[in-house]
């Protein structure tokens, strides 16, 4: 028969002892580090204005819409909350100044599958216009270098417009 008895000056301690220390050792070991890692996470966000159900705000640089009235340094533009991811339509005034950047970009209505690609960049045109080519009703994109999410005035630093053409 085996012995598994472990000796020392003392005399002999079981097997079993020992297996029982270590395992106990490597369990505080665990223990203390899954406490000392909770300890250190730091508690989550909390709001007092909004449900913790409501993830936090993104920025928003720019808007899709449409044209309501158009001077020589704004534009009225109706923002329908479907095409903007909002909660309802907003109507915002978006001042514009020489230093505004404003294009044009002609878009097909299908695309062809047999061209190659070259033909297929062509297709897609922009070009620099002018605000009075702009007219009501147009359906445009204005971009700021400031998140507008929360503001009804603003002014853009870019604004395109587009034009869908059939093949």
């Amino acid at each position: 028969m085996l012995n598994y008895n472990i000796k020392n000056q003392r005399g002999s301690v079981p097997a079993w002892v020992g297996i029982a220390i270590i395992i106990i050792a490597v369990a505080l070991i665990i223990w203390l580090i899954i406490a000392n890692s909770n300890s250190t996470q730091p508690a989550p966000a909390t709001s007092q204005t909004s449900p913790s159900t409501e993830q936090p705000a993104k920025p928003v640089f720019s808007y899709v819409g449409i044209i309501q009235s158009i001077n020589d340094s704004e534009i009225k533009l109706l923002v329908p909350a479907n095409r903007n991811n909002l909660n309802s339509d907003r109507l915002v005034t978006v001042a514009y100044d020489d230093k505004t950047a404003i294009t044009n970009r002609t878009i097909p209505k299908t695309i062809p599958t047999d061209i190659t690609e070259e033909q297929r960049q062509n297709l897609f045109k922009k070009k620099n216009i002018s605000s009075s080519a702009l007219q009501v009703g147009d359906d445009i994109t204005v971009v700021a270098d400031v998140d507008i999410s929360n503001l009804g005035n603003f002014r853009a630093t870019r604004i395109e417009s587009r034009t869908v053409v059939e093949n």
